[in-house]
C-alpha cells in the first residue's frame, strides 16, 4: 500500500515465542461449545477458514499445507465432561451447518481442502484407540495444527525478502503521541532508543495491554495472561495415532505431526505453569517463557503428563523426549477453566482497538491472527 514499514521485535529474530510455542492448531470451532452465543464458533470457523487464503496472499504463492500439517483430530468426551455427549453433537452439527452456508465461496477453504462435512458422525468403533473408562464418545474431524516451525519459516523468509525493515532485540517500553505522529521508546542493550513514525500498529502479544495502557486505552473485564508448556516427544507407533482434544473440561490435547514422527502434549492441570491478570508477566517468569523451566517443576509435569496420555491411549509410553515449550497465551477472563461460566470459554473480541493512527490487533487465538490483522485495512 506505500507505507514503510519498521517491524520491531524484542527478541534476535521474529516469529520465535508464543506462536512459536503452542500447537499451532487451526480451530474451526469445535472446541468453544460452552459460548452458547455461538459467538466464539462463528468466529473460529470464519477465521479457520480464511487462515490459509489470507497468509497464501501475503506470501504470494499456495503453500503446501500437507507438508506441514498434524494428523486429523478426534474430540474425545471425557466422562466427566462439563457438556453431556448429546449437547456437544448438536454443537457439532450447528458447526457443520454454518460451513455448509460458508462453502459456497469458492475463494475459502481449509488449510488447502474444503472437506464435504467438518466431522463424522460417532460410533463404536471410534473408541477402540482410547480408555473406554475414561471416554464416552469420540468425535473424528476434519480439524488440523500445523507444526509451528515450519509455517514460521515461511513467513519468515518472505519478510526477509520484503521492503520491511526489521529492528531486532527492541523491547518496545511505550508509545507516545508526538506533534508529527509517534514515538516508540525501545530499550535495547539498556540503552533507550526512540523510534518516530506516522502510525503505529500494536501486534504484540503478553505485551499488549501494556503498550495499550502507555497509550491511555484500556479495554473491558479482566484479562488473563498464562502460561503454559507442551511436551515434544516420540513413542512407538505414533505415526498410527490421531490428534486429539479432549473435552470439555480442564484436559489436553496430543498434536502429531507424522512428517516428523513427533508428537506435542499439553496436559492442563500439569502444564498450565502461570497465571496473572497483571498488565505484564513477572520479570521471574521471562526465562520460563524461553522453555527454560525448573528442573523439578519439569521432571513432575512430564511424569503426570505421561500418565495421564497413558491412562487415555492404553497405556501408551514417552519414550524420547525431543523440547519442551512454554509459551504466554492472552485471553480474556480468569476464573478457572472448570468453570463453565468463565469468560475463557469466548474468544471473539472485537479484532482492532483504534485511536487515531494507533491500532492494537487483538490476535485472539492463533487461528484469528490473520483475519483480523487483515481487518487493519479497512483503516488505512
Amino acid at each position: 500500500m506505500g507505507y514503510r514499514v519498521k517491524l520491531v521485535e524484542q527478541n534476535a529474530t521474529a516469529y520465535n515465542q508464543a506462536s512459536l510455542q503452542q500447537e499451532g492448531k487451526v480451530h474451526l470451532g469445535f472446541i468453544y461449545a460452552l459460548d452458547t452465543s455461538k459467538k466464539t464458533t462463528d468466529k473460529l470457523l470464519m477465521d479457520a477458514l480464511q487462515f490459509g487464503p489470507i497468509i497464501e496472499d501475503l506470501i504470494g504463492e499456495k503453500i503446501d499445507w500437507n507438508r506441514i500439517k498434524s494428523s486429523r483430530f478426534d474430540y474425545i468426551v471425557a466422562r466427566d465432561s462439563m457438556m453431556s455427549s448429546d449437547s456437544l453433537l448438536e454443537h457439532y452439527e450447528y458447526l457443520n451447518t454454518q460451513y455448509h452456508n460458508l462453502r459456497s465461496d469458492q475463494h475459502l477453504h481449509y488449510l488447502g481442502e474444503r472437506p464435504q462435512d467438518l466431522f463424522i458422525v460417532p460410533s463404536r468403533d471410534n473408541l477402540t484407540p482410547y480408555n473406554q473408562e475414561k471416554i464416552v464418545m469420540v468425535c473424528p474431524t476434519q480439524e488440523y495444527a500445523l507444526r509451528p516451525e515450519d509455517l514460521r519459516q515461511t513467513i519468515v523468509d518472505k519478510i526477509k525478502s520484503s521492503p520491511i525493515e526489521v529492528i531486532t532485540n527492541h523491547e518496545v517500553k511505550s508509545v507516545q503521541r508526538s506533534s508529527y505522529g509517534f514515538i516508540t521508546q525501545c530499550l535495547c542493550q539498556e540503552q533507550l532508543v526512540n523510534l518516530e513514525s506516522d502510525l503505529v500498529i500494536n501486534a504484540a502479544w503478553e505485551e499488549k495491554r501494556r503498550i495499550d495502557h502507555s497509550m491511555g486505552l484500556t479495554e473491558d473485564g479482566i484479562w488473563s495472561l498464562r502460561v503454559k508448556m507442551g511436551l515434544i516427544f516420540r513413542a512407538d507407533q505414533i505415526k498410527k495415532w490421531n490428534s486429539f482434544s479432549m473435552v470439555l473440561g480442564s484436559y489436553g490435547d496430543l498434536v502429531v505431526y507424522p512428517a516428523y514422527n513427533e508428537a506435542y502434549f499439553s496436559w492442563y492441570p500439569e502444564c498450565m505453569l502461570m497465571q496473572t491478570n497483571e498488565l505484564e508477566l513477572p520479570s521471574s517468569w521471562q526465562p520460563t517463557l524461553r522453555s527454560q523451566i525448573n528442573s523439578g517443576q519439569l521432571k513432575k509435569a512430564i511424569e503426570r503428563s505421561g500418565i495421564a496420555l497413558g491412562a487415555i491411549l492404553s497405556s501408551v509410553e514417552i519414550s524420547e523426549l525431543v523440547n519442551v515449550k512454554a509459551g504466554a497465551i492472552l485471553a480474556r477472563g480468569f476464573r478457572s477453566i472448570q468453570d463453565p461460566s468463565s469468560d475463557l470459554h469466548k474468544r471473539h473480541d472485537i479484532p482492532i482497538l483504534a485511536d487515531n493512527g494507533y491500532f492494537s490487533i487483538n490476535t485472539g487465538k492463533f487461528t484469528s491472527a490473520p483475519h483480523n490483522s487483515q481487518k487493519l485495512l479497512t483503516y488505512l
